[in-house]
């Protein structure tokens, strides 16, 4: 009898040890894949985390200065950019911009993560339109100019840029795919794990530590993804490429703050599992 209950003690404890493996394993794939799902491949989520941007100072003149230029080169001159700028500024300082700022990024992210519409090849490269933007600008802010057509600024004049319609439609599906089956490994082992194991303390330690392995992890990886991205609008013109590189930034930092969280609630999950350890778990083994 001694002997078989010792055989279930180990094969209890063998089970525990794969479920928590498989666990942490989750995690690591979970984490970046469940933040990219949500605040880069979702486009809500995406023009969710970029809406702030709209208020950064940096943002708005870089946007004001391209209006000038554009609206500018659209009528021919016929009204200096020196002229256009300070009502271009009045206008990305408006309570009307963030509005118009969430439009264009909501295009631009759909142009990379949908599959190309019609009239737009899979070599078709990306274009910042800011034509809605100029349409505001003349009719709210007292500019006295008609803008005969749409104002789009090509990101790049090279179909290798990276930019192209549907660039990442394969990747932004396979994203999800693996956020929802890793978070789905990640809850079936962990309360299997809490299931199966005699020392429940010790399976919630070895998971909270497994939170913070992920947070690493994701923290690295977005280190090098920043730098691919970063090479990915290297050829972009100077205005667009200088708003991607900080919404890169930002991604970044977004994603920096769900590794914060997750590490927080991993140290949380190892104190409630010392705790349940010294505890329950030794009251539970007292009895044996």
């Amino acid at each position: 009898m001694a002997s078989g209950s010792r055989s279930l003690v180990a094969v209890r404890s063998i089970s525990a040890a794969v479920l928590i493996l498989l666990a942490v394993v989750g995690m690591v794939c979970a984490l970046p894949t469940m933040w990219a799902k949500e605040r880069l491949v979702d486009s809500d989520g995406f023009t969710s985390m970029t809406a702030p941007l709209a208020k950064r100072h940096d943002v708005q003149r870089v946007i004001a200065d391209e209006l000038s230029t554009q609206i500018a080169a659209s009528v021919g001159n016929a009204v200096p950019a020196a002229v256009i700028h300070p009502l271009a500024t009045k206008y990305v300082e408006s309570d009307q911009f963030p509005q118009d700022f969430t439009e264009v990024t909501r295009q631009e992210h759909d142009w990379l993560f949908n599959s190309p519409g019609a009239g737009t090849g899979p070599g078709t490269i990306m274009s910042v339109d800011l034509t809605n933007m100029a349409n505001r600008l003349v009719q709210n802010f007292g500019l006295s100019v008609r803008i005969p057509g749409r104002i789009t600024i090509p990101l790049s004049d090279s179909a290798r840029s990276g930019l192209e319609a549907g660039r990442y439609k394969k990747l932004g599906d396979r994203t999800k795919q693996i956020a929802v089956i890793s978070l789905s490994v990640v809850l079936i082992a962990a309360l299997g794990a809490l299931l199966v194991a005699r020392r429940r303390g010790m399976v919630l330690v070895s998971l909270g530590v497994g939170m913070i392995i992920a947070g690493v992890v994701s923290w690295v990886s977005g280190a090098a993804v920043k730098g691919r991205a970063a090479d990915e609008v290297s050829g972009a013109a100077s205005a667009p490429k200088q708003l991607a590189q900080v919404i890169i930034n930002h991604a970044l930092a977004d994603l920096q703050r769900w590794v914060y969280i997750t590490g927080a609630v991993g140290v949380a999950v190892i104190a409630v599992g010392l705790l349940v350890s010294l505890t329950l778990d030794r009251a539970a083994n007292s009895r044996y």
